[in-house]
């Protein structure tokens, strides 16, 4: 329900998610500052999470960026504009 209410409630909650793609954002509405960190599945979730775990290894900046792969072959991160 936390990620539902700051993605502004949309209609489908997985309509901004592709399948085998993961989402890590950023949202900060003047108050507080929440870190969404989702994917299509929980395979696509895990990549992020795994990801953010090792954050030090990779360039990771900007407010949301984007993670594909799996699980057993590493990640391609794309900086979403």
């Amino acid at each position: 329900m936390a990620a539902a209410k700051i993605m502004e409630w949309p209609l489908k909650c997985d309509q901004d998610f592709e399948p085998g793609k993961a989402k890590i954002k950023l949202f900060d509405n003047g108050n507080n500052i929440a870190l969404l960190v989702a994917g299509y599945a929980v395979d696509d979730t895990t990549i992020a999470c795994r990801l953010l775990a090792n954050y030090e290894d990779y360039d990771l900046n900007g407010n949301e960026i984007e993670v594909a792969g799996t699980i057993l072959d590493g990640f391609i991160i794309k900086k979403v504009e």
